[in-house]
């Protein structure tokens, strides 16, 4: 009885879960198949319709095309993620295999350095950026949405490394490989797990900030986050194009999710654990 007790109260907190996430998607999902009169009745039947998508693929708000800000989207996202991880891969090698001073102060540095919001280095940034020639640029995204990302991914990729034999480095110095040579075939491989779950957290942060792409770009470099901003009109909020480019956010990031499942909860597992 007990057991089916507990079975039962698992079930229901499970359930609870499920809905607290599901149901704001499933709210956004319907959202954008409405039409501009459905969403004013706010009626739980209605027609569904595909004209806001239609309008977001065709119109061009403040002279940003979707595709195009699509592009930059893509782009801004997988350099970041890809620049970001490759450093932070080596500078967690570092603080872990290579014995470095006061490694336990450099941790604490570099965690303090995630916790500073956004918002904070956004003047700056555009004062610097406008003088530098790289305001509305897509490498004036790319550069802060790296340092941002350096140092979460440098304190998570530590734990998948600790993870890691170090007899495994010896033996492949023995067989004539170097240090760098031993981190890149031997190494770097058996921390997939830890890549891809980091890498999540990567995708995140560059795909759906709004903080830096508002402040930084104009209409050459916009992203998704900044196109969405742009659908308050003098008649009101488009909540059915607003619903429709929630979706069209949404979509790839669990497309992106779906394929490091399988790595995930492995990598998140074994990156749990410090010593």
């Amino acid at each position: 009885m007990r057991k089916k007790l507990s079975a039962l109260y698992h079930l229901a907190v499970s359930i609870l879960l499920c809905a607290v996430v599901l149901l704001p998607i499933l709210y956004i999902a319907q959202l954008s198949f409405r039409s501009m009169e459905d969403v004013t009745k706010n009626t739980l039947f209605f027609t569904p319709t595909l004209q806001n998508y239609v309008n977001i693929f065709s119109e061009t708000v403040n002279y940003l095309p979707f595709l195009a800000v699509l592009k930059n989207s893509v782009i801004v996202t997988l350099a970041s993620v890809a620049i970001a991880l490759s450093l932070a891969c080596l500078a967690a090698y570092a603080l872990v295999r290579l014995r470095v001073k006061h490694s336990m102060g450099i941790n604490y540095a570099i965690l303090g350095m995630r916790m500073i919001p956004p918002i904070a280095i956004v003047v700056p940034l555009y004062m610097i950026w406008a003088k530098l020639g790289l305001y509305d640029s897509l490498t004036g995204l790319i550069l802060p949405f790296v340092a941002l990302d350096i140092p979460l991914s440098t304190w998570l990729m530590e734990g998948f490394f600790k993870g890691i034999p170090e007899n495994l480095e010896e033996a492949a110095s023995i067989d004539g490989c170097t240090r760098f040579q031993a981190f890149r075939k031997v190494i770097l491989p058996l921390t997939a797990p830890g890549i891809a779950a980091t890498s999540i957290f990567s995708f995140s942060l560059s795909w759906n900030n709004l903080t830096i792409p508002m402040a930084l770009t104009m209409t050459d470099a916009a992203t998704l986050p900044v196109l969405s901003a742009q659908v308050k009109t003098d008649d009101g909020v488009l909540w059915g194009q607003l619903g429709a480019y929630a979706m069209l956010m949404i979509v790839p990031m669990i497309i992106f999710t779906a394929c490091v499942s399988r790595f995930l909860v492995k990598g998140m597992a074994s990156g749990a654990v410090k010593e």
